[in-house]
Parts: C-alpha cells; sequence; structure tokens
C-alpha cells in the first residue's frame, strides 16, 4: 500500500514485512509529521513558522510540550538548540557578518570553531602560466589535423 498528495511526495507505504511508514504534509507540501507502525519506530511532528523553518519537534500528535525547539536569526540561520521541556539552551551558534560561524556553544561549554584569513594573499591559481598551449598533433579520434593554438588566460582562468 502507499498513498500520494495531488502532483506531490507520497504520503506512506508498507514494507514488505507488513510495517508501515506514514507521512503528512501541509499545503506547501512540508513534512508535518512522520510515523511509523513499528514499536520504537519514528513518531515525529515538526512545527513551522511562516518561513517554513522547523520551530519545534513534537510526536506525530502535536503533543506538549515540543521535545526540542529551534531559534534563528533574521537571515535564517540556525542560532539556538533548545530542551523542549525546561527551555535550556542545548547548542548555541554564532555568526560574523559574511555568515561563517564564529562560535559553537555545545550544552554551555565554549567550543573552537575553525577561522579563516581574511585574506587569501595569493590565490592558488597565481601560479598558472600565463597561457596554456594546446599539442599540434590531435587525439586519434579527432578524425582531422588541428594547427598548434595558444589560449591566453588572465589570473582567473579566462
Amino acid at each position: 500500500m502507499s498513498g500520494y498528495n495531488p502532483f506531490g511526495p507520497a504520503t506512506g507505504w508498507t514494507y514488505g514485512n507488513g510495517r508501515v511508514f506514514a507521512r503528512t504534509f501541509d499545503l506547501n507540501y512540508a513534512v508535518q509529521s512522520l510515523r511509523d507502525s513499528a514499536v520504537g519506530g519514528l513518531d515525529l511532528g515538526f512545527a513551522r513558522n511562516e518561513l517554513l523553518q522547523v520551530t519545534a519537534l513534537h510526536n506525530a500528535a502535536f503533543a506538549m510540550p515540543a521535545k526540542l525547539k529551534f531559534d534563528y536569526d533574521t537571515l535564517s540561520r540556525l542560532t539556538k538548540f533548545r530542551d523542549g521541556d525546561t527551555n535550556t539552551v542545548l547548542e548555541a551558534y554564532d555568526y560574523d557578518a559574511t555568515g561563517n560561524r564564529t562560535l559553537f556553544t555545545d550544552n554551555g561549554e565554549l567550543r573552537p570553531t575553525l577561522t579563516r584569513p581574511a585574506a587569501i594573499a595569493s590565490p592558488p591559481w597565481a601560479a598558472w602560466p600565463a597561457a596554456m598551449t594546446r599539442p599540434a598533433t590531435p587525439p586519434r579520434w579527432a578524425g582531422r589535423p588541428r594547427s598548434s593554438s595558444t589560449v591566453p588566460m588572465d589570473g582567473s582562468r579566462r
């Protein structure tokens, strides 16, 4: 057994061993819930905001309180990952002006993040030759001989 939304994704299916997996969707076809009929199977409900960002994870019946909560900044980047019962911040993220993650806090413990230099002194293509030369002998499959030619290239490979 399987079902489909009109012009959309599958709403569920049955595995060969009889196990049933079901999905529900909102009108934008964003997943609302996932449910597996097996004991201990997947049982999730996704609460979303107007930007379709997942703001909370519940069980598939949307029982309160949520299991987990998520906060985002104005650029839709994840900033906090919180416990649903206690509202305790489990993970927090901070970003610089260009969108690089600069801070990661794991359950209150600050973790180092990778940083990149502000400017790369010499881009990797700077050592490439100013022009690339094609050999005068064509490949065997080409069928007709070609003359040697030079393709000029600047630092951006154009």
